[in-house]
């Protein structure tokens, strides 16, 4: 959620459809009750800022996890700053950190009932050709990637699968750094 006292109507619309979807869950929430904690009198304001639900939901988690990539690279750059070889635990600190205190929000607290919501059909995505498979990279979004148990195209592989998010999350990471 924003933490200014001078959000934008766009950011107002996010804040709501964020809360809206998180309880009542993405494809439930009602667009007019969406609009209406926005304090918007348009019935069209959300539609007329964003195109779609779906471009909602994508603006929510893009703001959520830049917010997080932004502590993640100052972490990552305070460890190569050091000049020595990091350990993985510091590493992994500096990634999973972050991701924790994000829960300690509302905001973080609400996209993480929305993230499950949308694994079934980016799983179907997935089969049927919305990434590109060698960078994992998605067709629609440029320089957006994805890893892990999102990416389960085989079924699904039960509990958290290190391997299998490592592998993918690898694959990314290097289909990221070439864009």
């Amino acid at each position: 959620m924003t933490g200014s006292g001078t959000a934008t109507t766009k950011d107002r619309l996010l804040d709501a459809a964020e809360r809206l979807f998180a309880r009542d869950g993405v494809h439930s929430a009602r667009i007019r009750d969406i609009n209406e904690l926005a304090g918007q009198r348009n019935p069209s304001a959300l539609h007329y800022h964003f195109g779609s639900r779906m471009a909602v939901v994508e603006a929510i988690l893009l703001r959520y996890q830049s917010a997080i990539d932004v502590t993640v690279a100052d972490a990552l750059d305070r460890i190569e700053a050091d000049g020595r070889e990091p350990d993985m635990r510091e590493v992994v600190a500096a990634v999973v950190h972050p991701e924790v205190a994000a829960l300690d929000t509302q905001s973080g607290r609400d996209c993480v009932r929305i993230i499950p919501q949308l694994l079934p059909a980016l799983s179907r995505n997935l089969r049927a050709g919305v990434v590109y498979p060698a960078t994992l990279e998605s067709r629609r979004a440029p320089r957006l990637h994805f890893a892990g148990e999102v990416l389960d195209a085989f079924g699904p592989i039960g509990g958290y699968n290190f391997a299998w998010a490592w592998a993918t999350g690898r694959t990314a990471g290097l289909g990221a750094a070439r864009t």
